[in-house]
């Protein structure tokens, strides 16, 4: 994307690793106006979202709505049609590769495993010529700096690991999943920690398992990836993100029905 002001690499946060879960959401085409006086500034929408007004550069994006709202919150990014909040995409950080601002643009790659090359890039232009850039920037780092900060407090320490992994090694195979999948409810692990554990898994099909177990439960998620190390098979570590993203979808359709 070029050289810019500031910028964060994710490789699978979440692994970018992952990033399709970044698909377009239903919505019609078109513009809803052009009073866009609210979005003057960046602004708190609610709920730990801020919002930014950006400019289209890409057709993919131009085909939606010639302008869209960024939303960024405590989970990742989305894109809004202006005044409507209509989501148009979400991208969750966990599938964020890298985000970069330069002078008046701002854009952002996500890993999309629809696409041959996997890595898909939006770039938009900033209305105001730029000057919401470093308020943008501060927004991001802070909504992460706030995940890594709670993650970081419950992590699992060197010696700690140390006695889990031993003592997972030396479990019996139909044991293993429900062990650590009752320890990541309550401890989170580094990536490298997570990859070693998911090693010591004695059958494949449990180590997919807990692969996806981990995707919620590593203190830092742009380091994902390393855990597909485990495998061989890039056919399995497809799997591996097919289910996060099976387990993402069924978690927001049960956000829903409880909002609802």
């Amino acid at each position: 994307m070029g050289a810019g002001s500031s910028a964060a690499a994710s490789n699978g946060t979440g692994g970018a690793t992952s990033m399709q879960s970044a698909g377009p959401t239903s919505g019609s085409s078109g513009d809803v106006g052009e009073n866009y006086s609210k979005y003057e500034s960046p602004f708190d929408a609610g709920n730990g979202s801020t919002h930014f007004l950006m400019i289209p550069i890409e057709s993919t994006m131009k085909t939606r709505s010639s302008m869209v709202v960024l939303e960024v919150n405590s989970t990742g990014f989305r894109l809004l049609r202006p005044l409507t909040n209509e989501p148009l995409y979400e991208f969750l950080y966990p599938h964020i590769h890298s985000w970069v601002s330069h002078e008046t643009r701002f854009g952002f790659r996500f890993y999309d495993k629809s696409k041959k090359l996997h890595y898909f890039t939006f770039l938009f232009k900033f209305p105001d010529g730029g000057k919401a850039s470093t308020a943008l920037l501060d927004t991001i780092h802070g909504s992460v700096q706030d995940i890594l900060q709670e993650r970081l407090s419950k992590a699992m320490g060197e010696e700690q690991f140390k006695q889990f992994l031993t003592s997972f090694e030396n479990t019996i195979l139909d044991e293993q999943l429900p062990l650590l999948r009752e320890t990541t409810q309550t401890n989170y692990f580094s990536s490298e920690q997570a990859y070693q554990v998911v090693c010591k898994v004695k059958d494949v099909f449990s180590r997919v398992d807990a692969a996806v177990l981990f995707h919620k439960a590593i203190t830092d998620q742009t380091r994902y990836s390393r855990i597909l190390d485990a495998f061989d098979d890039d056919l399995e570590r497809q799997n591996v993100w097919q289910r996060v993203d099976e387990a993402k979808k069924a978690k927001s359709r049960t956000l829903k029905a409880v909002s609802s």
